[in-house]
Formats: structure tokens, sequence, C-alpha cells
């Protein structure tokens, strides 16, 4: 997204809309990115972090082959590489797709490796659906970790087409994810607030 996509769409979201609900949390959009965790990344990718623009990386350990040994010494890169961003772990809740971690093993192996890195901010978990029929998510988060729940596509090729389709689908989110205003919408995540865009 170009920065002044982002301003619009928290303008669009509403100054205060977040801010009723939850009188102590700031507003705010963080641009993310979510490569693969191979380091160091291609160089299209290289150039986009290196921008500074994103303030969140998701380093996805799922559904990547090379990645699957070795994903410990790549995070150690990525989160060394820039300490002034916040880095979560892409984990996917689905024991269907490659590199799927059983909890046991987020618990007693994947958390305290990541836990390390000063700029550790949490995980990112794909996807709802697969979350809501395995209970995935609760299942982590009653360990005490931090988890940042993905709806958007992972496929390299999503595009929105237009800066309007862009601000369409972000209300579109707003209104039934995450405690909107619209009449008749139901916020299927309860009582949670938009935190990243």
């Amino acid at each position: 997204l170009e920065h002044d996509t982002v301003v619009d769409l928290v303008r669009r979201a509403g100054a205060g809309a977040g801010q009723a609900q939850h009188p102590g949390r700031a507003r705010e959009a963080d641009l993310t990115a979510t490569p693969r965790c191979k380091f160091p990344q291609p160089a299209y990718l290289k150039r986009a972090v290196d921008t500074g623009i994103f303030e969140r990386v998701h380093v996805r350990i799922y559904d990547d082959d090379n990645c699957e040994a070795y994903w410990h010494l790549a995070w150690d890169r990525w989160t060394a590489a820039y300490p002034a961003m916040r880095f979560y772990v892409g984990m996917t809740t689905s024991e269907m797709t490659h590199g799927w971690v059983h909890t046991k093993n987020v618990y007693y192996d994947v958390a305290p490796s990541v836990q390390r890195a000063d700029n550790y901010s949490g995980f990112m978990i794909w996807d709802r659906y697969a979350d809501k029929l395995s209970n995935y998510t609760s299942m982590v988060k009653s360990k005490g970790v931090p988890v940042s729940l993905s709806i958007g596509g992972f496929d390299t090729g999503y595009s929105l087409p237009s800066r309007q389709a862009t601000l369409d689908l972000f209300e579109h989110l707003w209104n039934s994810y995450f405690g909107g205003s619209k009449p008749g919408v139901h916020c299927s995540f309860g009582d949670a607030w938009l935190d990243v865009v």
C-alpha cells in the first residue's frame, strides 16, 4: 500500500472509533510484510524491507520446504538484520499445511527460540477457518504467547485494482470483524480491535 492509502484507511475507520471502546489504546496502522523464512531474502523483497516502511514482519515458517529444518537460523538472521522492526513468527493452524507445528512444540521449542530476539513481538497465525476447527490459537494463547490472526491472502500475485477497492475492502473488514458500527453487521471476533492494516 502507498503511504497515502494507509492514511486514508485510518481516517476512514474513524479516528475515535477505537478510542471509544479502548480508551487507553492509540489508533495506528502498521504496514506489514510476510516473507518466507529464507534469509537472505530475494532482491526485490530486500529492497522493499530495506525502505524501513514496514513496522512488522511476519516470518513464515510454514509452507516452505527449505525452512523446516533451519527456521531457527533464518529467524535469528531476520531479527538481527532489522532491529528496529517488530517480528512475529508466522505459523499455520492447519495440520494439512506443510510446516504445521504441534502446540506442544510451539511451547517448548518455537516460543523459547523466538523470544530471545529483542524485537520479537508474538505469533502470526494463518488461517481463521482452520483455527476455528482446531482451536489452535486458544491453545497457544493459553500458554501466554501473543497472537496476531491473519485473515488476508498469501498468494504473491494478490493485489487490489484501485485505491477505492482497497478502501472498500478495509471498510468491509472493519465492519465485519473489528468493531465497526454498520447496523446489522455481526463482529465475528467479538471484543477485538483493528491493530494492523
